[in-house]
């Protein structure tokens, strides 16, 4: 009895795993690669293919009409499978257009600027297309799949290369405050897995003229005290002074401290009202009928607590030719807050109470959260938005024989010697940026580490460079 229930079981499991899995073996994947799903074809950016598909569905009403009599001969199913490739073209046509270059740009841009890409690129794609196999499972169903290349010769990569053929060198050598010992990295991992807050960068400009002598001096050399070293930073070609992220109430005391020039406090209030401000805003619009009239007259005048009055306001404006009253929340509210403004009188205000309980909800998702979205050549730069590695920094002999980058989700890719090697260098990326969320930022000091040797600025430059995402 129990080994009967026991072949029930396993008969279970593999009816319900046969369902659950792709019937085409060209699109069954392994668990560690990064796969961009699209409805008629995939980028799989770890193994540096496209593939498009055309299956019985996309065939001409003729073809259908006609598909049991035409399945039957052998060149009846070479009509079907012509037919099908064509549509397996355009579909990855359409993938590739949509695939971004990079933080700025996708490929169906090269097409619009310049016509001698788009020319070049549909004759080899023409010629270099891979036509796979056709899968035919029966019951009339087939699958036409068509294959091109990112990397490697009359590759994608290697038709803008051809376009773009800039040379850049790499930097020699990234300045830090402390000496490094020199070490042989055999690639590098950078690990993009978690999620970023979209914080950009604010700023204040400075008139050096006003500073003493020792401020500009500390500037110039962005000499800030280790706590706030990562966050803020001086152009000295624009003479502006930066801040990346959420400038809190200790950093700006921080700040504050370097020097007593009441001129440059102000500067650094200046700077800590924009970085407060980097949030999305949360609007509710608000009934003010029926309010009791002390509530009403704090919030038209938007007498609000001092600690929310940077966050919250009221504004009474035209909306579709129609008057509406609106509240508008700035960052995430939290429960104090929250708390704050429903007792802002000692009358209750069920009405009010309900407006500020949504507005508090609205408010938790006014950070916007992005994550590394792959493309052929992302770029790297340090925290100081110095760049360590782009497209222009390849080799020429080398950029058509190996990946500018290689993505997977393998989470333990840092012990699998045969591919990374005895020594890889693990970076904890600290931000992606850019139009497309494609570019990378990583710390200075880890930066520092890749070009303490020749062997890891080679081992850079030849493509021993892996993307861990999720």
């Amino acid at each position: 009895m129990k080994r009967v229930i026991g072949l029930l079981f396993i008969l279970l499991f593999l009816v319900v795993y046969s369902h659950g899995t792709e019937s085409n073996p060209y699109f069954r994947f392994s668990a560690t690669s990064k796969v961009e799903q699209y409805p008629h074809g995939v980028i799989n950016w770890t193994s540096g293919y496209f593939l498009g598909r055309a299956n019985e569905k996309a065939l001409s009403p003729s073809s259908k009409l006609r598909l049991k009599e035409l399945l039957k001969t052998a060149s009846g199913r070479l009509e079907l499978q012509q037919e099908l490739i064509e549509e397996a073209k355009k579909n990855l046509l359409n993938i590739i257009l949509k695939t971004k270059v990079d933080s700025y740009g996708l490929v169906k841009d090269y097409f619009k600027k310049n016509n001698s890409f788009k020319l070049l690129f549909l004759e080899e794609l023409e010629k270099n297309i891979i036509i796979l196999p056709p899968i035919f499972s029966g019951a009339g169903k087939m699958d036409a799949v068509v294959k091109f290349p990112i990397f490697g010769r009359n590759s994608l990569s290697d038709l803008i290369y051809r376009l773009d053929d800039n040379v850049e060198a790499p930097p020699k050598n990234v300045e830090g405050d402390r000496p490094l010992q020199e070490r042989t990295y055999t690639s590098i991992i950078i690990d993009l897995r978690k999620t970023y807050k979209f914080i950009q960068n604010v700023s204040v400009n400075l008139d050096l003229a006003n500073l003493t002598p020792e401020l500009t001096n500390l500037l110039y050399n962005n000499r800030f005290p280790s706590k706030v070293r990562r966050r803020v930073f001086f152009h000295p070609e624009k003479n502006k002074l930066y801040y990346k992220g959420i400038m809190t109430l200790d950093d700006k005391e921080t700040l504050e401290k370097i020097s007593g020039s009441i001129r440059f406090k102000r500067l650094v209030e200046e700077l800590f009202d924009s970085a407060r401000g980097r949030y999305m805003n949360t609007k509710r619009e608000i009934s003010l009928e029926g309010m009791s009239p002390d509530l009403k007259n704090v919030i038209i005048k938007n007498r609000f607590p001092r600690v929310l009055r940077r966050k919250i306001r009221f504004m009474a404006r035209y909306k579709n030719k129609q008057h509406v009253n609106e509240i508008t929340y700035r960052g995430t509210m939290s429960i104090k807050e929250k708390e704050l403004l429903i007792n802002l009188t000692k009358h209750k205000d069920n009405l009010y109470e309900e407006m500020i309980d949504e507005l508090f909800e609205r408010s938790k998702n006014s950070e916007k959260v992005i994550r590394h979205s792959p493309a052929i050549f992302p770029r790297i730069y340090d925290s100081h938005n110095r760049l360590i590695y782009s497209k222009d920094m390849v080799p020429l002999t080398l950029r058509n024989k190996m990946p500018y980058s290689k993505y997977t989700t393998d989470k333990s890719l840092l012990y699998k010697i045969e591919k990374v090697g005895e020594n890889p260098l693990l970076i904890l990326a600290d931000k992606v940026k850019g139009e497309n969320n494609c570019d990378i930022v990583i710390n200075r000091e880890d930066a520092r580490l890749l070009f303490l040797h020749k062997r890891t600025i080679d081992n850079l430059m030849k493509g021993r460079i892996y993307f861990l995402v999720q």
